[in-house]
């Protein structure tokens, strides 16, 4: 059930136990452990469900047009699309909330850390910040660290075209804004756990595994 927290006023009061978060920048990892929680949580017979932003709603179905060059868009549409997109996510049939009422973990790749990472690249940090302060905080955020150089790799060997952010200029940016929001949301006590995603990815499951589990 959901907890209340009031010293956390800066990223909303409202602290969501069973919902844990994965961020990092694009090649980090972070799906790839996503879909092997997701695994071994069906083999284990554990209730959890994988989830990530964006969602397969409409609106997220529009954001990933906009970021594969399929739609053309101002940059300043994308930050109001994301919460959008949360907001559904969180409060929308079946989202988090339900998910959670039920007794079922719920871990989510990306969630708003990554919008002031990314969309304040474009707009003012108070806007995105303005737009994203509502929503609740989840129990544990697992930050993935890697070397951009390493990110950038990975993405390479998907052999696929790359979506908007993922040059290493542009992620280099972004890595420093994650820092940013991770740095202010610890000092208002948010668990942080801080993955060195260049370990085996065995391991890393494991590690994230035993956290969520506890």
């Amino acid at each position: 059930m959901p907890d209340k927290n009031n010293g956390l006023d800066g990223f909303g009061r409202e602290v969501l136990k069973g919902f844990f978060v994965l961020e990092g920048i694009d090649g980090a990892g972070t799906t790839t452990q996503l879909k092997r929680l997701e695994l071994r949580a069906r083999s284990e017979k554990i209730p959890l469900r994988a989830d990530c932003e964006p969602t397969a709603h409409p609106v997220g179905v529009l954001i990933r047009s906009i970021l594969r060059h399929q739609v053309q868009a101002h940059p300043a549409v994308l930050a109001p699309l994301f919460a959008a997109d949360r907001r559904q996510h969180l409060d929308g049939e079946g989202g988090i909330r339900q998910a959670l009422t039920d007794g079922t973990r719920v871990v989510s790749d990306r969630y708003f850390f990554s919008s002031m990472a990314y969309q304040s690249l474009d707009l003012p940090w108070e806007e995105v910040w303005a737009l994203n302060a509502s929503f609740p905080l989840p129990e544990v955020l697992f930050w993935f660290e890697v070397p951009v150089a390493e990110a950038q790799a990975r993405i390479d060997r998907r052999g696929q075209t790359r979506e908007q952010f993922e040059d290493a200029p542009t992620q280099q940016k972004i890595r420093l804004a994650y820092h940013r929001s991770l740095e202010q949301a610890e000092a208002e006590g948010l668990e942080i756990v801080r993955l060195d995603a260049s370990l085996p990815i065995e391991t890393l499951t494991d590690s994230i595994w035993e956290r969520i589990c506890r």
